[in-house]
C-alpha cells in the first residue's frame, strides 16, 4: 500500500509540475517588502533579479540584495547582504522557490558599550501569489532573524 501511495504521489507531482508555466523569467526584477516574525520583528526589503531560466525544464535562478531592520526591547538589528533563489513552479499560480542568503547582521544594544557584527547564512523557502501583472503577495519561511516573513512584491 505504501509503495502504491508513493508511486501515485510521484505521478501526481510530475503531472502537476508539467502543467505549470514558469512565472519568473530571465530579466524579471521583483522587489519585495515584508514584515517578519521571529526573535526580532523585522521589516525587510529585497530585489530578486532572474539571471537564468529554463533550468531543469521550468526552473529559474535569481540573485539580488536584501536589507532588514529589527527592534526588540533595548536592542536593534540591522541586516544587509545578498541572496540567491531557485524558482520552480509546483502549484498553479504560485511562484515557489528556495534560497540561500548571506550577509552581515549588526546588533546594537542600548545598555552596552559594544556592538556585535555577525555573518549570517540562512536558508529559506518561499512562494509568491500573483494578484495582477505588477503585484504579488509573498510568504517566506526559514532560518534567520525572521522565521516567517510576509509581504508584497512588485514586478518591475
Amino acid at each position: 500500500m505504501r509503495k502504491l501511495f508513493i508511486i501515485v504521489s510521484m505521478l501526481f507531482v510530475v503531472v502537476v509540475v508539467k502543467a505549470q508555466d514558469s512565472m519568473f523569467l530571465k530579466g524579471d526584477k521583483v522587489v519585495t517588502i515584508g514584515v517578519g516574525l521571529g526573535y526580532y520583528p523585522l521589516v525587510s526589503a529585497s530585489v530578486d533579479y532572474c539571471i537564468a531560466d529554463d533550468i531543469a525544464d521550468l526552473g529559474s535562478i535569481g540573485v539580488g540584495p536584501y536589507v532588514g531592520l529589527g527592534f526588540r526591547w533595548h536592542s536593534k538589528l540591522a541586516m544587509a547582504g545578498v541572496r540567491g533563489t531557485f524558482h520552480y513552479p509546483i502549484i498553479e499560480n504560485l511562484d515557489t522557490y528556495a534560497g540561500v542568503a548571506m550577509g552581515l547582521k549588526y546588533y546594537m544594544y542600548s545598555n552596552s558599550i559594544y556592538n556585535e557584527p555577525d555573518i549570517d547564512p540562512r536558508l529559506f523557502l518561499g512562494a509568491r501569489y500573483q494578484l495582477n501583472d505588477a503585484f504579488t503577495l509573498f510568504l517566506e519561511a526559514g532560518y534567520g532573524s525572521s522565521n516567517l516573513t510576509a509581504g508584497i512584491a512588485i514586478t518591475l
